[in-house]
């Protein structure tokens, strides 16, 4: 199932959609960190916030979640779902900017692979988005780059700000319990049609919204 919403074509974020040709093969395999992280949590209904084309989404519906992928990229979108119908994937993406998309109901888990924007007040506002979606008991799951002593790479400048406790901040009104303390991750690469890939080392950050 495809859903596309119209996005502000002068917005920054429309660059995301030159990393994709809109083709099925722009799926890559999902992030290992991430399937680790969710193997031993129940199974339910996942989002995932800057799905790209749909990988973990495609994985996550394999194993029985009912998966959800949001992305600002009608590319992305479009590529994730004809990846799904390659696979024979149930998974549901929706073409949405997070930073103002309204989630319609709550999930059990709700991730974010590299998918924030740059801007501060933009990635504010996904976290607002994310903390509506995930469902009391709920797990929040992000991979970002972690640029502490370092500069971002020069095709994602504005990033350099985006560190451990502002995910904490962006979070703790939730008064989540943080499930496993974040470590660094694998570098993470992103690329597209005519992209250089360029290596972000990374970090994971995972915490449980209490059920009460």
């Amino acid at each position: 199932m495809i859903e596309h919403k119209p996005y502000d074509a002068d917005s920054p974020h429309t660059r995301w959609d030159s990393l994709y040709t809109g083709e099925a093969g722009d799926y890559e395999e999902p992030d290992a960190d991430i399937l680790e992280a969710v193997a031993d949590l129940d199974v339910g209904e996942a989002l995932d916030v800057g799905c790209g084309a749909g990988g973990l989404c495609i994985e996550l519906d394999k194993r029985g979640w009912v998966a959800t992928g949001i992305d600002i990229a009608n590319k992305a979108i479009t590529a994730a779902q004809r990846a799904a119908e390659e696979r024979g994937s149930d998974a549901t993406f929706v073409a949405a900017d997070a930073a103002a998309w309204e989630p319609e109901r709550s999930y059990d888990l709700v991730t974010c692979n590299f998918g924030l924007p740059p801007q501060p007040d933009s990635r504010s506002a996904v976290y607002a988005t994310m903390r509506r979606a995930v469902a009391p008991g709920g797990v929040v799951l992000l991979k970002v780059g972690d640029h502490t002593g370092s500069r971002a790479p020069a095709a994602f400048v504005g990033y350099e700000s985006l560190n451990l406790e502002e995910l904490k901040r962006g979070f703790e009104v939730l008064k989540a319990k943080i499930v496993d303390s974040p470590a660094h991750a694998h570098a993470h690469a992103h690329g597209g049609p005519e992209q250089q890939r360029e290596l972000w080392k990374a970090l994971i950050f995972m915490a449980r919204r209490p059920t009460a």
